[in-house]
């Protein structure tokens, strides 16, 4: 069901689908053939267009990045107590099958997070940190049967352990938990919610003010109102958007041109290495006026994302 919301959901069948590719090859050998190439056919026709394979095939062929660093700074400082255990851990499955399948499923995804993912998202690593638990019990369960003849004792040991130094481990509820503890800046965890709520104290006529932004993902969220353009860092020429009729544009050229068709307008601003290109941001904090910015959450006011919005041709008395 996860992949019907999200792509990443996809990412959860991996595992399974490939631990039962040698069943689902038996199960093909019953089917006459007659049968089976048209089944297969239209499953994958199926698949394809649900799930747009198409754009999931087109990230393996960017430009190739350079992750490792990354990759190994979050496994070995921030989860070095677990990571190291697991690895062994899964090492020691008796299942071949079980061994292979885990190993075809984590190539891509590796290869997807440390070489094509530019934004260095945790959340794109969900079956890595589903596996490192599991392979963590797997290696002291067995130093269990090897010292003491007993994985229990063990097991038991080491989860009363982690839990005293509390490592990795919540053990007082708190009013806010950080979604970057491990990995800053993985998460862009701006107060959206007041944002756009000012914004409509502000401007109540806000649905009918055209207004630009980077992206739409958040305010959908708090409104109804379709950005009259967006300006992401991109490497094509002018393209609708996926979902949206609105048009996406590159650099400053087609915002001075988008702006000229209207007489007044609103710019949303992500003040960070955000999508929006740096020469759009630089033209919009010297040449428009600043009406609001939210610097964080009221939870977290150590974790500043600030959002900022701009105006133009609004007369004095209503941009005061």
């Amino acid at each position: 069901m996860a992949a019907l919301y999200h792509t990443l959901g996809i990412i959860c069948l991996v595992y399974y689908l490939v631990y039962q590719l040698p069943s689902l090859y038996r199960l093909s050998s019953r089917i006459p053939k007659i049968f089976l190439y048209p089944a297969i056919v239209i499953v994958a026709l199926g698949v394809f267009y649900f799930l747009q394979i198409d754009i999931i095939i087109s990230l393996f062929f960017r430009p190739l990045l350079n992750n490792f660093t990354y990759f190994r700074e979050l496994l070995w400082r921030q989860y070095g107590f677990l990571t190291l255990p697991s690895l062994f851990g899964l090492l020691l499955i008796q299942d071949r099958k079980a061994r292979i399948g885990l190993g075809l499923s984590l190539l891509p995804i590796l290869f997807m997070w440390i070489f094509l993912q530019e934004s260095k998202n945790i959340r794109y690593l969900l079956p890595l940190f589903a596996l490192i638990p599991v392979g963590f019990g797997i290696f002291w369960a067995r130093v269990g049967e090897s010292l003491y003849k007993n994985s229990a004792l063990v097991c038991i040991s080491i989860m009363i352990l982690i839990f005293a130094g509390g490592y990795k481990i919540v053990r007082k509820p708190a009013v806010y938990y950080s979604p970057n503890a491990d990995f800053f800046a993985d998460v862009q965890n701006a107060d959206y919610k007041s944002f756009y709520a000012q914004i409509y104290e502000k401007y109540p006529d806000f649905d009918s003010i055209p207004y630009f932004t980077n992206g739409f993902d958040h305010g959908s969220w708090y409104t109804s109102h379709i950005p009259s353009a967006i300006f992401i860092k991109i490497n094509t020429p002018p393209v609708q958007h996926d979902y949206y009729p609105t048009m996406m544009y590159p650099n400053l050229n087609y915002f001075l041109s988008e702006q000229k068709k209207y007489p007044r307008g609103l710019v949303i601003v992500e003040d960070w290495q955000s999508l929006m290109p740096d020469d759009i941001k630089d033209y919009i904090k010297k040449n428009l006026k600043l009406e609001l910015r939210v610097e964080s959450m009221p939870v977290s006011p150590e974790e500043k994302w600030p959002l900022e919005l701009y105006s133009w041709g609004f007369d004095a008395k209503k941009t005061k």
